[in-house]
């Protein structure tokens, strides 16, 4: 397992910052603060996405690396990456809708799908 003092030595080895690591794994810089100085537990998801970053060592090459997924518990968390610009449009549409990210992202994946099966379904 990952202990925090791991992490610390790899983001100084890398060169990013802790905001980078929290952009990295769609999370404040305060909350990657937390991880690492005040002991607070990281969540098994981010765990093993940092880990993964860790494994890819840069972050352009990183991103690119983790898309897939991660079955936890009957529950499929899928990687996508997301360039910073896009992830601003999304956060902030998710932000007018009432969401987080993850759930604007899980709402417009699920109906793009069905639209696309629907006009798969029944052609015009």
């Amino acid at each position: 397992m990952l202990t925090t003092d791991e992490i610390k030595r790899w983001l100084k080895k890398i060169g990013k910052s802790r905001a980078w690591l929290g952009q990295q794994c769609y999370v404040t810089k305060s909350t990657v603060d937390g991880w690492l100085s005040k002991g607070r537990p990281i969540p098994i998801v981010k765990r093993i996405l940092i880990g993964q970053l860790m494994e890819a060592n840069s972050g352009e090459d990183a991103l690119h690396s983790l898309s897939g997924s991660i079955d936890l518990n009957s529950v499929t968390c899928v990687a996508c990456p997301i360039m910073p610009d896009d992830r601003a449009l999304i956060e902030g549409a998710a932000r007018v809708e009432g969401l987080t990210i993850e759930e604007f992202i899980r709402r417009a994946g699920l109906r793009e799908a069905s639209s696309i099966l629907k006009d798969v379904e029944n052609p015009v």
